[in-house]
C-alpha cells in the first residue's frame, strides 16, 4: 500500500502557499493524481520535482549533461 503526499504536506514541508503547489500541478510541473478537491502526490516525483530544481549543483563539463 504505497503512502501518498497531500498538497498541505508539502505546504507544511516546504512553506511554499497551497495555491504554488497547486500550480505546478496544475502546469503538469509536478505530477498528482486528483482526488476530489484534494491531490495525491507519489513521494519520489516530489523527490525528483525537487531535484530538478537544485541550485547548488555545478555547471556540467563540456559534453555532459
Amino acid at each position: 500500500n504505497k503512502k501518498y503526499l497531500r498538497v498541505q504536506d508539502l505546504v507544511d514541508e516546504t512553506g511554499l502557499g497551497e495555491e504554488t503547489i497547486r500550480s505546478y500541478i496544475r502546469k503538469k510541473q509536478l505530477p498528482a493524481i486528483r482526488m476530489g478537491r484534494d491531490y495525491l502526490i507519489d513521494p519520489a516525483d516530489w523527490e525528483r520535482f525537487k531535484e530538478e530544481r537544485r541550485t547548488d549543483r555545478p555547471e556540467p563539463v563540456d559534453g555532459e549533461k
